[in-house]
């Protein structure tokens, strides 16, 4: 008897549709109720680390304002070659210019996408496994506390989710068509995911073996080699404009950014634990103990006295690379062993980022209420490829239709992808947010697992449903094991939430923090020293003072503490025992251009002019970008007599910070 169309069972099944909404409603108010929370984050007062490079970056590119924030370097990010992709900078400048500027309304947007992101992931999903995977997909990446943490964050990550979606959806339809704009846009997603995760490019070739192998198979009219041809063209076409770019600032050819061999020797060194982005001898070379990517000037030009000429970023980079294979060579087994705690991290149950994220997670009353431990995504990925893996051998191959045959040529892109994309960071250093990407295709995969399950649960099934669920349990198991080695520093951990407060000046809840970390590592300098910085600008200079020895007690080459203290004991007259310390920073630390600086200015009040000329003269050497040693020096020559001279000072000082008040006012009191 043929069913009426007026039937409920003649009716399209619209439930996903239904269940679909369902999840991004979901998704959007726990991402409401993470953003109001996160907006009492001293982390969203204030940006850190490539955080705040990237807030900095995209105000210069919205609205030419390049303003180097208080106590940081100038990255020169006009003047010289990228030195990190540009992608995310460009894509946070175009959310700036919308918002008016704000890192408020940009977090905002940002958590906005990650939903479009969960749609895509629903795309990707349904085109793999079908509708069902494609609502559980989604439901993944709607509700996992990793994204929905890093798109509240001014970080690529959130873009990385978005693109890797796309890129699988936009190879997948450039195998389903012949030779054509297809394959061209296809290689433009991957040159875009490349400007900003550089790694991507390695996609490049891969994805064109791909692709030549599917139009082989499917027998298109053009030529196999055709369609894998315009995607390699696309893919160098996206990344075109970032490579002349950077030749027109430097006349250097580089693709996308110059820290590729810094970030190879960061991973390959002597001090390496793959974890920790430290630089051996970075003390002798620029001057400084730690460092951000606003310092990187400072560390190419240290670099380019060690090896005696000025060096270009691409030129550093070729260096960096050369140091780090040479130490490859001499160490195999070292390097082996780094490589293997490297995949263990990466695979791993640790969040490593910028600060411990598992600790970030803990103290959130949104986050740590939601799904998201990597080891069981893991674990229900590679359950979900085995049971589709035993599904098509206990068919056979003569028995796979076009819809499996199109599931598998999918399912090897996806694996073609998780596979390059972790290999090429192997030989860096590990952060939870490079694997974001890793984390959507196993959303994808394991989205299959689940409706799997539920089938085998409905045919009932269960001896393969209880084969399935130990599987899972026995992989998950294992690969929460912290075979790395991981411990987690709360004391580092209140020491970063510190100084953000302190930046945000927000001081009492930064003393809390500093004094947190203190009990957390009783043993820390640089907790120590930071809060005496903020006694010391609360006029309690005996307190601060104290804590700087005690600082010093702990760590007597802990150059940085000591300059503080030589500044302490000079703003309060005692030059002779300033004079003596800052002696003692520079045996330690003989490139530190404010040492020479502050000693220079000590000397004077103690009426050793020619000795202080010679440090005025080695910190002008040292740091000639510098707009605070051009002003000190100048204003000391002018009370010296020598007007043209310091006015030339004060001059430079005024053009290489144009807000520099003090520095006007000086020059135009001189008559400049």
């Amino acid at each position: 008897m043929r069913r009426s169309a007026g039937t409920s069972e003649a009716r399209p099944d619209r439930s996903w549709i239904a269940a679909l909404a369902a999840v991004l409603v979901i998704g959007a108010a726990l991402r409401g109720a993470y953003f109001s929370e996160l907006r009492r984050d001293p982390f969203f007062l204030s940006p850190t680390l490539d955080a705040e490079l990237h807030h900095y970056w995209a105000r210069g590119l919205a609205f030419g304002e390049w303003r180097v924030p208080p106590e940081r370097t100038d990255p020169r990010i006009q003047t010289t070659p990228y030195f990190r992709p540009p992608g995310y900078p460009f894509i946070l400048a175009g959310i700036y210019r919308v918002s008016g500027g704000s890192p408020e309304a940009a977090r905002g947007v940002q958590l906005g996408l990650g939903l479009a992101g969960a749609l895509l992931g629903f795309a990707v999903a349904r085109r793999y496994a079908g509708r069902a995977a494609g609502v559980v997909c989604a439901a993944l990446m709607a509700t996992s506390w990793n994204l929905i943490f890093f798109e509240g964050e001014l970080l690529d990550s959130f873009v990385l989710a978005v693109l890797t979606c796309a890129v699988i959806l936009l190879l997948r339809a450039a195998g389903d068509r012949g030779a054509g704009w297809s394959s061209i846009v296809a290689g433009l997603s991957i040159g875009g995911f490349a400007l900003v995760r550089p790694n991507g490019l390695a996609l490049l070739p891969v994805a064109a073996g791909w692709l030549f192998w599917v139009h082989r198979r499917r027998g298109f009219r053009a030529p196999a080699w055709k369609a894998p041809t315009l995607l390699l063209a696309g893919g160098l076409l996206a990344v075109l404009p970032a490579a002349v770019r950077n030749h027109s600032v430097s006349g250097e050819w580089i693709p996308i950014s110059a820290n590729g061999g810094i970030n190879l020797y960061i991973g390959n060194n002597p001090r390496a634990d793959g974890i920790r982005a430290g630089i051996p001898d970075l003390e002798s070379l620029a001057g400084i103990r730690g460092w951000t990517c606003f310092d990187y000037p400072l560390v190419v030009e240290g670099l380019s006295r060690e090896v005696g000429r000025p060096l270009g970023y691409g030129e550093a980079s070729r260096i960096w690379a050369a140091k780090a294979r040479r130490w490859i060579v001499e160490n195999p087994g070292r390097f082996a062993g780094l490589t293997v705690k490297r995949l263990a991290l990466f695979l791993g149950p640790s969040e490593i980022g910028d600060r411990d994220l598992d600790l970030t997670r803990q103290a959130s009353a949104v986050l740590r209420r939601l799904p998201g431990r990597f080891p069981w995504y893991l674990a229900a990925g590679c359950v979900g490829v085995a049971l589709a893996a035993l599904e098509l051998r206990r068919r056979g191959a003569g028995s796979i239709d076009a819809p499996d045959r199109d599931r598998l040529e999918t399912g090897i892109l996806l694996i073609l992808f998780a596979a390059v994309y972790v290999a090429t960071f192997l030989p860096f250093f590990f952060n939870a947010r490079y694997r974001v990407p890793l984390l959507v295709i196993l959303f994808v995969f394991a989205a299959d697992a689940v409706v799997r399950a539920a089938r085998l649960v409905r045919e009932r099934r269960w001896g393969a449903f209880a084969l399935a669920g130990a599987a899972f349990l026995a992989f998950g198991s294992l690969a929460s094991i912290d075979a790395a080695g991981y411990e987690a520093d709360r004391g580092e951990w209140h020491y970063q939430r510190a100084n953000a407060f302190r930046d945000a000046r927000r001081l009492p809840e930064a003393a809390r923090e500093y004094e947190q970390a203190l009990k957390e590592s009783p043993r820390a300098v640089d907790p120590r020293r930071d809060l005496a910085l903020l006694l010391r600008d609360q006029g309690r200079m005996e307190e601060a003072a104290q804590l700087l020895r005690s600082a010093l007690a702990i760590d007597p080459h802990a150059f940085e503490a000591r300059f503080d203290l030589a500044q302490s004991l000079a703003a309060s007259g005692r030059y002779e025992a300033a004079a003596s310390e800052f002696e003692k920073v520079l045996a330690d630390a003989p490139r530190h251009a404010h040492a020479h600086l502050s000693l220079g200015t000590t000397l004077l009040q103690l009426n050793r002019e020619p000795e202080a000329m010679a440090h005025y003269a080695e910190a002008e050497a040292l740091a000639p970008r510098d707009p605070l040693v051009a002003f000190v020096v100048g204003r000391a020559l002018l009370s010296r007599g020598q007007t043209d001279a310091g006015r030339s000072r004060l001059r430079r000082a005024v053009e290489l910070a144009p807000d520099f008040e003090a520095a006007r006012k000086a020059l135009a009191a001189a008559g400049g």
